[in-house]
């Protein structure tokens, strides 16, 4: 095996790497700027051998350390962007703004006003993705009034012939579990549900605790 060695600070879930680019969180950049000041995405670039998108500009510039809690790539140049506006029809449903099924109490407790505060730091990471030359897509997203996340981007994907499948957090929230699964078999998916109530407590879903040990090319 060949073992590239990096002198970076580096974590898997603030890293997206597509065809042509790697996708950054600010986090990344910020905890190697100290040493590698004003050369962080320089020496990214030679590492991934790809030109770097940085996503934000400050911390308070995104809703998670980690770019996979809220943003999927699902083709070169497309993008899934969490979008908290997509999870109002929650708050529609007659039942107080805790209440779920059991599997879903175990996570929080849900604010629409939460959701609403979330919002411009979406539109903002969009606009910025829109303007290095993604195409945005979007899927709910839902926050905890403690500040916890509940995301159906941390995925795993994968290639069976000319089917791709999608294994997507469920989270015993019918009204969002349903329409975020519905948004990737829109974007060609067959879904796979997994059980993430328990999950999602500890700060990570799918791809946060999965890592392919066998694949074939093509």
């Amino acid at each position: 095996l060949e073992v590239i060695q990096s002198e970076l600070k580096l974590e898997g879930g603030d890293l997206i790497l597509t065809d042509g680019h790697a996708l950054v969180g600010i986090g990344t950049i910020l905890a190697n700027q100290e040493r590698f000041e004003g050369e962080v995405e320089a020496r990214l670039e030679e590492l991934f051998e790809r030109e770097v998108v940085v996503v934000g500009e400050t911390e308070d510039d995104v809703p998670h350390v980690h770019l996979d809690m809220f943003l999927t790539a699902v083709g070169p140049r497309r993008l899934l962007l969490g979008d908290p506006r997509l999870a109002e029809s929650y708050f529609k449903v007659q039942h107080e703004p805790h209440a779920a099924t059991s599997e879903a109490r175990a996570i929080g407790a849900f604010g629409k006003q939460t959701q609403e505060n979330r919002v411009p730091v979406y539109e903002a990471i969009a606009a910025q993705l829109r303007r290095a030359g993604f195409v945005v897509e979007r899927i709910p997203i839902l926050h905890t009034d403690d500040d916890d996340l509940v995301t159906w981007n941390n995925v795993v994907t994968e290639r069976r012939g000319s089917k791709s499948q999608a294994y997507v957090p469920s989270y015993g929230i019918p009204v969002l579990d349903g329409a975020a699964h519905e948004c990737w078999r829109k974007l060609g998916y067959q879904v796979q549900p997994v059980r993430a109530a328990e999950i999602i407590r500890h700060g990570g879903a799918i791809r946060c605790l999965s890592n392919v040990v066998r694949s074939r090319p093509g």
